[in-house]
């Protein structure tokens, strides 16, 4: 017995999907604003609010992963990862340019904001982790 559409002699094979893997990597930069706020909302100070923020981050990009995972079921012949290189913690004033030139009255200006963000990555490019996004973070 054939099954339907097929001719006698000749076996049917069962297509294998393709899967593709891809890994995400991303860079994070946290501005001295947000900096602050981590340590006036849980009283850290110094290195102890740095390793709040980073533990904060691995644990929102892990949490992410969880659920890009459960996509598997729906689509499986497409896997997306994120891979977390690199944490930047600005943890004095001034150095942060990107939110700091262009806030008025606590409220950053986007467009502005983007713009320079963009800028401080190309011009800190030769010590920043290569990545394929970077995502910057204010307070």
């Amino acid at each position: 017995m054939f099954c339907q559409g097929e001719e006698a002699g000749k076996r049917r094979y069962k297509r294998q999907a393709v899967v593709v893997e891809n890994t995400v990597e991303l860079f994070f930069v946290v501005d001295f604003a947000d900096f602050e706020r981590y340590e006036a909302e849980f009283g850290t100070t110094g290195a102890g609010t740095e390793e709040l923020i980073k533990l904060n981050i691995a644990y929102a990009a892990e949490s992410a992963n969880v659920k890009l995972q459960n996509l598997r079921e729906e689509f499986p012949e497409s896997v997306v990862r994120l891979c977390v290189v690199g944490v930047l913690v600005i943890k004095e004033p001034g150095h942060s340019n990107f939110t700091d030139n262009n806030t008025v009255d606590g409220v950053v200006s986007e467009d502005r904001a983007v713009a320079d963000f963009i800028n401080f990555v190309k011009s800190n490019s030769w010590f920043l982790p290569k990545a394929d996004h970077y995502i910057g973070f204010t307070g």
